[in-house]
C-alpha cells in the first residue's frame, strides 16, 4: 500500500469516527486512531492533533508518539510530548528513557539528559540498552569523561557498549585512547564485530593517521572479518578528510578488486 492510499484510508476512517462521535466518546478508539496515524511519518501531524485532543490517553499511547517522534528526528515534537506525559502524572519506561536520551544528544541538551540519568540511576533498573545510550548521549553533548565514568560503573558490557566508547574517542580527536579502549575489549573475552572495526579504521584515517588506518584494515582481514562498504567508505572519506587524496585513490582502487562503490563512495564527504 502506498503512503498516500494509506493516507487516504486513514482519513476515511477518522472521518467516520468524527461523525458517529466515537473518538470523543471512547478514549479508546481515538488512542488507537492516532497509533494508526503514527504508522506513517507523513502523518504525524494528524497523529498529534488526534492526541492533543484527547480527553484522556494511555501510556501506550505516549510511548508511541514518543518513539514516531524519535525515530523522525523531531526533537522539539518529543520533548513536548514528554511534557504533557509527566504533567498527566506518568513517567518513562526504560523503551522510553532510550528515545528521550537520544533527543537529548541530538540537540546536546546536557542538563536535561542528566536528568533522565539521574531518574534511571534512582530507579537502579539500568539495562544494556538504556547503559549504552548514557554512553551515546555523553558523547553527543561532548562530555567524553562523563562518558568514560558511565561506561566504567556498568555492571554489564557488551560490544555496542565497547564501540560506542571508541567511537567518543575518535570523535574527540583521542585515536589512540580509542585504540587503548578497542584492544581491552578484545582483552576482555568480546568478540569485536565489523561495526567496531569500522568505527577504530574510520577514527584513526579521520584523524589523520592513514597508514594506521591501512594496517588495523589488514588486521581485520586477518581476524576473519572482510571489509564491507561501510569499511572502504570510511577509509576513503577519511583519506579526503586528511587531505591524503593519493592514499584515498589507493584505497578506491583496492576497493574496486573486492567490492562495487555506491552512491556514498562516489560523493565523498570530507
Amino acid at each position: 500500500m502506498s503512503n498516500r492510499s494509506y493516507s487516504f484510508d486513514c482519513k476515511q476512517i477518522h472521518g467516520q469516527l468524527v461523525k458517529l462521535g466515537a473518538v470523543e466518546l471512547d478514549y479508546a478508539v481515538g488512542n488507537k486512531l492516532a497509533l494508526l496515524y503514527m504508522k506513517s511519518r507523513e502523518l504525524l501531524h494528524d497523529a498529534r492533533q488526534v492526541f492533543d485532543e484527547m480527553p484522556e490517553r494511555t501510556y501506550r499511547l505516549y510511548a508511541g508518539l514518543i518513539g514516531s517522534y524519535s525515530q523522525a528526528g523531531r526533537w522539539v515534537e518529543v520533548f513536548s510530548v514528554l511534557g504533557v506525559m509527566i504533567l498527566d502524572e506518568m513517567l518513562p519506561d526504560m523503551y522510553l528513557v532510550h528515545a528521550i536520551l537520544r533527543a537529548c544528544g541530538a540537540v546536546e541538551f546536557l542538563r536535561y539528559g542528566q536528568m533522565v540519568h539521574g531518574f534511571v540511576l534512582k530507579r537502579d533498573t539500568a539495562d544494556l540498552f538504556v547503559g549504552n545510550s548514557v554512553i551515546d548521549f555523553y558523547s553527543k553533548c561532548g562530555e567524553s569523561d562523563y562518558a568514560r565514568c558511565w561506561f566504567d560503573m556498568m555492571r554489564e558490557k557488551d560490544v555496542v557498549s565497547w564501540t560506542v566508547l571508541v567511537t567518543t574517542y575518535m570523535e574527540f580527536e583521542l585515536p589512540y585512547e580509542g585504540y587503548e579502549v578497542f584492544k581491552s575489549l578484545c582483552f576482555d573475552g568480546v568478540n569485536p564485530d565489523l561495526v567496531s572495526w569500522n568505527a577504530v579504521i574510520s577514527g584513526f584515517v579521520r584523524n589523520g593517521y592513514v597508514r594506521m588506518a591501512f594496517c588495523l584494515m589488514e588486521e581485520m582481514k586477518e581476524s576473519g572479518l572482510d571489509p564491507n562498504i561501510t569499511t572502504w567508505n570510511g577509509l576513503i572519506s577519511g583519506c579526503v578528510h586528511s587531505e591524503c587524496y593519493n592514499d584515498g585513490l589507493r584505497a578506491f582502487m583496492k576497493m574496486l578488486l573486492f567490492q562495487k562503490p555506491n552512491a556514498a563512495t562516489l560523493v565523498v564527504d570530507p
